[in-house]
């Protein structure tokens, strides 16, 4: 499994640090709810990346959350920490394709 690193966002601006999307990807949401995955899918055909949740509101699982990128589309998501493993603290990514599919972590500072 590998880490999606974040990257501060401040007023001075700074680079995502995209990279490839990979099989066994997973994000930490961190202690503020600010953190973001960024998608960018330069492939020729739409990919869903999944995020796997496991926390529960009202004692019901939450789903897991689907975000479908467009051919040649870029998306960006809020991350919540709600949706943490409680052992880990991390959110599991899944992709329906990761060939030419990029990503990064992103925070506002």
């Amino acid at each position: 499994m590998t880490a999606i690193a974040i990257a501060t966002i401040d007023n001075d601006g700074a680079d995502p640090g995209l990279r490839a999307a990979a099989a066994g990807d997973w994000v930490v949401p961190g202690s503020a709810d600010r953190v973001a995955l960024w998608i960018e899918n330069g492939s020729g055909s739409a990919v869903t990346v999944t995020l796997t949740t496991f926390g529960n509101i009202y004692g019901q699982p939450i789903p897991d959350v689907p975000v479908v990128v467009g051919a040649g589309l870029r998306r960006a998501v809020k991350i919540e920490r709600a949706w943490a493993d409680p052992v880990t603290g991390q959110v599991a990514v899944s992709y329906s394709a990761t060939t030419s599919v990029s990503v990064a972590g992103v925070t506002i500072g």
